[in-house]
């Protein structure tokens, strides 16, 4: 054991141990900028930035569980909360694919071992010492579970848990999908499945609504953007483009350029006119996905379409 590694082995056992700091390196895309990362620290400590091993880490509320190890022979898969402050880390989303090829260091330490450059005089607790890790662990981005204007929380997994598993050259990393329905990564480019929840689609009697045969290439006909002169009936769809997500064509050429991600959404009653999708759920059901292995199966592997046919690896099947 090196001496940094003893010094953290008797401040463990010390009766009265120094504060420990927690800090985060968040690195958006390992792709395209596998060296670019985001020092950050939660400031429960120290309100200002706190330089550790010579990186300068800049304060933001954080939150984080489930970091502890299991005995039950499970890998740990923690949560973990970001201030989205000033809409911090929803423009870093906007600007990295949605995190998708993301990762987070976390290290800690003990305040005795802080950089000298942080106190004026050097370090009253104790002595610097880069050595000095109590942990340095490393973990993906599996899924971002919420965003708002208040935080952003993710759910992290660690590289060894179902590393290189993929389906239809689509990996898949811990319990979920990591990828943007219908994105990047995703690529599935057929009809409404299901919702979001896994349940079928279904109108209010509970009734399940069956998504309408479209024509071959329905992905890019206009005449399935929604409009508020039409009139819908059961199993329609329609589809809006969400402005916040653009689709490239080469996700690493971000000037292949190509379009706005699509929402599709499946009628589930009969003469709905000018009522927007997006604000009446009682009438248009949104097609989403799980995020599970199971919703994967259920698009890509020889899985029957609900109008008959398979999807195949490119979504564009409609024989049957």
């Amino acid at each position: 054991m090196g001496q940094g590694q003893n010094k953290i082995a008797n401040s463990l056992l010390d009766i009265q141990p120094t504060a420990v700091l927690e800090f985060f390196r968040i690195y958006p895309d390992t792709v395209v900028k596998p060296d670019i990362f985001i020092p950050i620290h939660g400031g429960s400590v120290f309100g200002n930035n706190v330089t550790w091993q010579g990186v300068d880490y800049i304060p933001v509320p954080i939150e984080s569980e489930g970091f502890e190890i299991n005995g039950n022979s499970q890998l740990a898969r923690p949560k973990i909360r970001i201030a989205n402050k000033d809409f911090l880390i929803s423009s870093l989303l906007q600007n990295n694919f949605d995190f998708k090829n993301a990762k987070i260091v976390r290290k800690r330490t003990f305040l005795k071992y802080l950089d000298n450059i942080n106190f004026d005089g050097g370090n009253p607790f104790g002595e610097q010492d880069f050595t000095a890790e109590i942990s340095n662990e490393t973990f993906l981005v599996g899924q971002k579970i919420s965003e708002n204007k208040v935080f952003v929380e993710f759910e992290l997994t660690s590289p060894l848990d179902l590393e290189n598993f993929e389906v239809t050259h689509r990996n898949i990393l811990a319990k979920y999908c990591y990828w943007t329905y219908r994105g990047h990564g995703c690529n599935y480019a057929g009809v409404p499945v299901e919702r979001e929840n896994g349940f079928n689609f279904a109108n209010e009697s509970g009734s399940s609504v069956t998504p309408e045969k479209p024509v071959e290439g329905f992905l890019t006909n206009s005449i399935y953007r929604w409009s508020s002169t039409a009139t819908y009936n059961s199993g329609d769809i329609a589809y809006l483009e969400n402005p916040k997500i653009f689709i490239n064509k080469n996700p690493l050429d971000r000037n292949s350029y190509e379009g706005f991600l699509k929402n599709w959404y499946v009628c589930v009653e009969a003469g709905v006119t000018n009522k927007n999708p997006q604000n009446h759920p009682d009438l248009w059901q949104k097609d989403g996905c799980s995020k599970k292995l199971s919703a994967c199966k259920k698009r890509f592997i020889n899985k029957p379409l609900p109008f008959g046919g398979f999807p195949g690896t490119d979504g564009f099947s409609y024989g049957g």
